[in-house]
This record gives structure tokens, sequence and C-alpha cells, in this order.
């Protein structure tokens, strides 16, 4: 009995949680992650809101490499693919929907890229998978930038944010997972 009175109080502080109407949410603190066949690659972003319809977006990406040697070509030393810094984006975030507890939120800006961008090659029949190359020209020999726009739709749920981005530079998929103070 003393079992079930707890969790009735618990769902019943989680339903009035839930229901408060959100206020002025000024910063909002997300974590993002996307990955492919060679690489899985989490991240950090966050809003700034200055008034009460625009704000100042932040966010970058680390790399770790998922390393296959057998299915690349063009391979620079192991190291180099594990960095720090994969990716970064600034642009702007604002308000499309508000209504009581849910805020639906854009962002916009500009993506940067500074890693590897492994493209299919040749489909290797025999091992049945593909073999790849490292079309970013950020190799050994070169150091280039992809760069492109950084797209994205965000919900809010009393403070709970989850989302989804896009970025033209290479066509990645982003999915967000945050909190709101």
């Amino acid at each position: 009995m003393i079992l079930k009175i707890r969790k009735i109080k618990i769902i019943i502080f989680l339903i009035l949680l839930v229901c408060l109407e959100t206020n002025a949410q000024k910063i909002s603190i997300m974590a993002s992650y996307s990955q492919a066949d060679l690489f899985y690659s989490p991240g950090l972003e966050a809003n700034y809101f200055y008034n009460e319809k625009l704000g100042l977006e932040l966010g970058f990406s680390t790399f770790l490499f998922n390393y296959k040697p057998n299915q690349m070509v063009n391979q620079a030393p192991t190291e180099f693919y594990n960095t720090f810094f994969y990716n970064g984006n600034i642009g702007l975030c604002g308000d499309f929907l508000h209504y009581k507890m849910f805020k639906l939120r854009w962002t916009g800006g500009l993506k940067i890229y500074h890693g590897p961008d492994f493209i299919p090659l040749h489909f290797y029949e025999e091992g049945g998978y593909f073999i790849y190359f490292d079309s970013s020209g950020t190799d050994l020999v070169g150091n280039n930038f992809d760069q492109g726009l950084d797209l994205g739709l965000l919900f809010h749920l009393h403070k709970l944010i989850i989302g989804l981005k896009y970025d033209t530079a290479r066509y990645q998929k982003r999915f967000l997972l945050g909190w709101s103070f």
C-alpha cells in the first residue's frame, strides 16, 4: 500500500512539472549525435535568447573513428581521424510556435566541417562491404574546410528539448536532446 501511494505521488509530481507553463527560457543546452559507417560524432550545442523571439546558437562536434582499414583507400594515420574538433556551427534561432508548455523553434546558420568525409568508392562483392574514399581534402596533403547551411527544428516540452538538424555541407542529419534553463 505504501509503495502504491509513493508511485501515485511521483506520478502527480511529474504531471505538475509538465503542466507548468513555460516561462522565458534564456539558455538551452543540447547534446547532438550523428553517425555513419566509419564514424561517430557526438557534440554539444547551446542556444541563448537575448529577447523573446530571437537568439544565438553555437555548437561543435567531435569525431570518433570506427576504424576499418580494409575498407579505406587514401587513409591517413588513425590518430589523425580522432580529433576534438570535427565540425562547428553558428547561427540564429527563434520561435515558430509557442502555446503554453509547448514551443516549436527553428535554427539556421553556418556549418563548417574540418575532418574526413567518407564516400563509398566501390562495393567489394566477395567481402560484402563498401570500400570508402576520404573526399574532404582534410587529409595530410590539404587542410580544407567544407561549409554550408545548418537548419533545424527543436521541439520544447516544458524544459525538455528534442530536435533534428540537417546541414547542406555534407548532407548530414543530427539528433538533439537537451534541457532549457
